[in-house]
Formats: structure tokens, C-alpha cells, sequence
């Protein structure tokens, strides 16, 4: 079965005479396509962060963030692994049978992996230029 996802949240608090309240988180909104059968689930999402720049003048902490914009994608497959799995301490194990178990395929954070290929090229870069140098 497909499904599509979507939210948005804010938060908009000031206290009397019109100052922020510290801490109060940015504007989100994401967007997601998945995919569910009764082993496979296999889903791709967002959820963008808007840039904070409406920030406490009482706590010095409370400095602005940048927006951010992950891009995460999850491949997963639950087996049953025996025919009749019941969890022991359950009143009700008798009627309802456990879910099989989840193994994790692949998961993948874009933020992370960008970080992850800058780090590489940076010390691809260094190792040719430190061969070029011999």
C-alpha cells in the first residue's frame, strides 16, 4: 500500500510587552512517500527547519540557528522468525500473537552523508597534493 505524509509546526510565544520567550523552536514542514506490505516497509521524507531568528533578549544563550533541510530514506523487512511467537507475561498471549522481528536494511541521513563525502574528498585532496609535492 503507498501513502504520502505531511506536517507542519510552529510555535509563536511573547511574553507581555511583546518579547520572545527563549527557546522557542523554528518553523518545520516535511513531506514523505512510503511504501508498507505485510514484510516490506521503504520510505523516503523530509522535514525542512526554517531559519530562527526570533530570539530572547533575556538569555544570552538564545542565539539564532540556520535552517536545515535532512533528507532520510528507510528500507526495512520484518520476518517472522517462528510460527508462533507469544511474549510470556501478556494476559492476553493466548489471542494475540507478537509481531515478527525488524532488521534494518538501510538508513540514510543526507545531512550525514554529505558530511561524510566532504570528509573524504578533503583527504583525497590532501593525499594528492602531498603526492604531487614527492
Amino acid at each position: 500500500m503507498w501513502g504520502v505524509s505531511g506536517q507542519y509546526d510552529f510555535v509563536r510565544e511573547r511574553f507581555d510587552g511583546g518579547v520572545n520567550v527563549p527557546r522557542i523552536p523554528p518553523h518545520l514542514f516535511g513531506a514523505g512517500v512510503n511504501y508498507r506490505d505485510p514484510n516490506w516497509l521503504a520510505r523516503v521524507f523530509t522535514l525542512a527547519t526554517l531559519r530562527q531568528d526570533a530570539v530572547s533578549i533575556i538569555d544570552s544563550r538564545d542565539t539564532s540557528t540556520n535552517g536545515y533541510t535532512p533528507l532520510k530514506a528507510e528500507l526495512a523487512y520484518t520476518a517472522k522468525i517462528e510460527d508462533d511467537v507469544r511474549n510470556h507475561v501478556s494476559f492476553k498471549k493466548d489471542e494475540v500473537l507478537q509481531h515478527g522481528r525488524a532488521i534494518r536494511l538501510c538508513g540514510l541521513d543526507q545531512a550525514q552523508l554529505s558530511k561524510r563525502l566532504a570528509s573524504v574528498t578533503d583527504a583525497i585532496a590532501r593525499r594528492t597534493l602531498s603526492a604531487g609535492r614527492q
